[in-house]
């Protein structure tokens, strides 16, 4: 037990596990989760910023004398195996409402696609994944370390003279992003599957107690009571105390009274 918490706190990377962290989740993911209990984590091919595990995307080869010439290598294998999840250290966030809740040009929300952000604690989260021995070589969480481009370039250029470690690197990559993002504030969950398994589309960890969740806050530009009514019933429906949900405040503003 001693070397699994050793080994579990090493994959921290150092991030405070009495620190909390928030990720803004579709309504129709979120019922999803707490109906199945079940904690989703997709592949990181599915990311959209082309720099996004770069170094995998890099192109490899190897000096084969019976070939007399230049050999590619394949990283697909690897690739096809690493799942992450992203979450925030910042509480509250107008470019994050604006990036992951839909809403339409007429002010309105299709309710299914409107985020919730919810608040849980590093550790409670990394319990979830972290489970096993197993995990010790697969599963990290930590924080993104937001580079220049150039600092990003000259990474990737050391690395021509050094001993190719793929998963190591792999890794070292994915907490490594453009500092045009840093206004995210992002930790990451990773995990990378040795290629003696099968790859699958995504993995899924149980939740044993969604009480680690210890927030449910609304978009701030919900201002339809019915809508809101109807999303926290849906919420509270899947086991969640009426109490921890609550609409975001970020957009509301209140005129003071003032006498001239």
């Amino acid at each position: 037990m001693e070397d699994f918490d050793f080994y579990r706190k090493r994959r921290m990377n150092n991030l405070d596990e009495q620190a909390y962290v928030y990720k803004y989740i579709p309504l129709k993911y979120l019922l999803s989760m707490l109906k199945n209990k079940k904690l989703r984590i997709d592949k990181i091919t599915t990311w959209e910023d082309p720099y996004e595990n770069f170094f995998l995307k890099e192109e490899f080869y190897t000096y084969v004398p019976f070939y007399q010439r230049d050999i590619p290598i394949s990283t697909e294998e690897i690739s096809k195996r690493i799942y992450g999840q992203s979450w925030t250290l910042k509480e509250e966030s107008d470019a994050m409402w604006r990036i992951y809740s839909i809403y339409s040009e007429d002010k309105k929300f299709n309710l299914d696609e409107m985020a919730i952000k919810i608040k849980v604690q590093v550790r409670n989260l990394f319990d979830l994944v972290y489970t096993e021995d197993s995990c010790m070589a697969t599963t990290s969480i930590g924080e993104i370390q937001y580079k220049t481009t150039q600092e990003i370039e000259e990474w990737r250029n050391n690395l021509r003279c050094a001993k190719i470690d793929f998963l190591k690197f792999s890794e070292e990559c994915l907490f490594m992003k453009r500092d045009s993002f840093q206004h995210e504030e992002e930790v990451r969950i990773i995990i990378s599957e040795c290629t003696e398994k099968i790859a699958q589309e995504f993995l899924e960890f149980k939740i044993p107690n969604i009480g680690i969740f210890e927030e449910y806050i609304l978009d701030p530009r919900l201002n339809n009571q019915e809508d809101i009514d109807n999303v926290v019933k849906l919420i509270s429906e899947c086991g969640v105390e009426k109490s921890l949900i609550s609409r975001s405040s970020l957009y509301d503003f209140f005129p003071k009274k003032i006498k001239l």
